[in-house]
């Protein structure tokens, strides 16, 4: 997504714990790619689109947060 992002001046910002989880990778990079592409998409342009992964309690959170104006 850095070029994608690059084409908006957007900075991308990854926060991830280095930990190891078992996951279906498809179904995560399916789901992962469409928030990320969406905040990139709804974001405008000379912002931070933050991707945020954490294990808390024995489960795998994702955060993206952008700077869009939402809904």
């Amino acid at each position: 997504f850095e070029p994608y992002a690059k084409q908006k001046q957007i900075t991308l910002i990854i926060d991830a714990a280095d930990e190891s989880v078992e996951i279906d990778q498809q179904l995560v990079k399916r789901m992962l790619g469409n928030l990320i592409s969406n905040a990139i998409k709804y974001s405008p342009s000379a912002k931070e689109v933050n991707i945020i992964a954490a294990k808390r309690e024995g489960k795998l959170y994702f955060e993206i947060k952008d700077q869009g104006q939402g809904f």
